[in-house]
């Protein structure tokens, strides 16, 4: 009796934990999971659930003491690259290293293989050698790492891109980077890298770099001018505005913001004096009808990152949430202002700035948007 009572008792504790992780009442399912897994026979939910309560929570050492548990117990390429990213928001670039390749074997995250040709791990003699940095993940991961390649040619190499499609005619137009592969194109290379691949060696590719964080992409001259064609000269400041991203990333809704967030700016004395446009290639043009806000949506302009390059070479100042855009402006040295939410992508949180130009911002309470838009609203009014 006291033995069915005391099951029941841990069975209803486990359905409260999983109620409040569900809820996303992360502190209440430490709790209740801590409590019982000294209680219960470990099981790989339990382990996994408090790794990323722990992680939603910012105890990152804890999340990863659970995500090695459940590692240990499992041995899932998904649970390797978990943990790899866990180590990574800690900074821990080389520990990460090894458990961040697993991303390799997840098909949603790398979609092309290379095999049998070696991985480029580090080799600065690469005199008459050819390297191919492979695309991988988002479009912003590319247009980040791929600064390094000049410090690949800089040691000798011949260096191959293969790119994401929208990426291609950006890519094609910029100079000591090497050279983009044609679509379906077949090459024999010594080397290969994924360009996140370079990230326990970006010490190393910054010693061949003049300024680690000086602007190194351009906006390619022969782009259709349907772009410039669509800004108002008015003789107003021009501001680009990204408040919303892909839906195909995991953690769109953490990073995005609704554009009613921006209405104090845009109504603003300052941003009265200014001509607003959306540079997403999604329109936003219903979102815009309904805010009633005076932006204009240059989607219909924009069909890949050569037209938003164009773009991005019109603005004065570019104020995004975490998005490819707000990396291409920085790129590309345009002023630019980003908005991240408390819980952000590692590579924020790496002890090193990313581009000269950018301003970041961050949530100081996670989904709390409000004090951020108050610090940018006033570095706006000050800059325009």
């Amino acid at each position: 009796m006291t033995t069915d009572l005391r099951k029941d008792q841990l069975e209803a504790s486990l359905k409260k934990a999983d109620n409040a992780f569900k809820s996303n009442q992360f502190e209440t399912a430490i709790f209740l999971y801590e409590f019982l897994i000294v209680r219960l026979e470990v099981s790989d939910l339990i382990l996994r659930r408090l790794s990323v309560s722990y992680y939603r929570t910012g105890d990152f050492e804890q999340a990863v003491k659970y995500q090695r548990l459940l590692l240990d117990r499992t041995q899932d390429d998904g649970d390797a690259f978990a943990l790899g990213l866990v180590l990574l928001r800690l900074g821990e670039l080389s520990l990460a290293d090894p458990y961040y390749q697993k991303r390799k074997m997840i098909p949603d995250l790398v979609r092309v293989q290379v095999p049998g040709v070696p991985l480029w791990r580090g080799q600065t003699e690469l005199k008459g050698k050819t390297i191919m940095l492979v695309k991988e993940q988002g479009c912003g991961d590319l247009i980040q790492f791929c600064r390094y390649a000049s410090a690949l040619v800089k040691m000798g190499a011949n260096v191959l891109h293969w790119v994401h499609d929208p990426l291609r005619e950006l890519m094609r137009h910029q100079q000591g980077l090497g050279r983009v592969l044609d679509k379906d194109e077949k090459v024999g290379v010594h080397y290969h890298a994924y360009y996140l691949d370079l990230l326990p060696y970006i010490q190393l590719l910054e010693s061949y770099l003049p300024s680690k964080e000086a602007a190194y992409l351009i906006a390619p001259n022969n782009t259709a001018q349907s772009v410039v064609n669509k800004i108002e000269l008015n003789g107003l400041r021009q501001v680009g505005l990204f408040w919303s991203g892909s839906k195909s990333n995991q953690r769109d809704k953490q990073r995005s913001i609704n554009l009613d967030a921006l209405r104090p700016l845009v109504q603003s004395a300052t941003g009265k004096k200014v001509n607003f446009y959306s540079l997403s290639n999604d329109s936003k043009q219903r979102e815009i009808d309904a805010s009633g806000l005076n932006i204009i949506d240059l989607a219909e302009q924009i069909n890949d990152f050569a037209d938003l390059a164009l773009a991005i070479s019109q603005m004065d100042l570019v104020i995004s949430i975490d998005s490819a855009g707000a990396h291409l402006a920085g790129a590309m040295g345009c002023p630019v202002i980003m908005m991240i939410d408390l819980l952000c992508d590692w590579r924020w949180k790496l002890d090193r700035s990313w581009y000269d130009s950018m301003t970041i911002y961050q949530q100081q309470e996670q989904g709390q948007w409000q004090s951020v838009i108050d610090m940018v609203n006033t570095d706006f009014s000050k800059r325009l």
